[in-house]
Formats: C-alpha cells, structure tokens, sequence
C-alpha cells in the first residue's frame, strides 16, 4: 500500500478558502483508486511546517496512485486547490 501526504500553504488572501477546500475534497472518498482519504484545516501549533490544509489518502499500490491523479474528480480537486495555494509539498511511501 502507498501512503500520499500533500500540504499546502495558501495564499494570504485565500486562507479562508480553507472550509471550502476541505468540503470539496469530500468527493475524493468515493474514487475506486483511493482505500482513505482524510483532508484536515486544523493545523496544530506546534507544527514545523506552516500550512492550511494537509491531505493523507492510501492506496493499493503504485498504480492506484497514478490512477488516482489522473482521476476527474481529483483533477478538478487539484485545481481548485492549486489556484488558491501558494506553495504545496508532497511525499509517497510504502507502508510495510
């Protein structure tokens, strides 16, 4: 299984687009490449690193990943994320 984390740091004039990022990513739930997806706006203090959304999803392998980029759903998902976002970081492991 491959576990995908991405976070992003909006742009200061689209922070409280925030709620409404996490409510549209509701519809990544039911994609057949995704196994979970949780998308929080409650970013703790004592966090590192500075950002607004955070998004964990697992998924069967490689190729439930790359399905689940090239999803519809996810495209429409990312773009509206990425028009508000002012920098964005990711990182993929396999969960053993």
């Amino acid at each position: 299984m491959i576990r995908h984390i991405v976070w992003w740091t909006l742009k200061p004039d689209c922070v409280n687009q925030a709620e409404a990022i996490q409510t549209a990513s509701s519809s990544l739930k039911s994609l057949p490449s995704v196994r979970s997806v949780d998308v929080s706006i409650r970013i703790l203090a004592g966090s590192t690193v500075p950002c607004q959304v955070i998004l964990v999803s697992t998924h069967d392998g490689e190729q439930a990943l790359e399905e689940y980029k090239k999803d519809p759903v996810h495209v429409k998902f990312a773009q509206m994320i990425t028009a508000a976002a002012q920098s964005r970081s990711c990182i993929d492991y396999e969960l053993m």
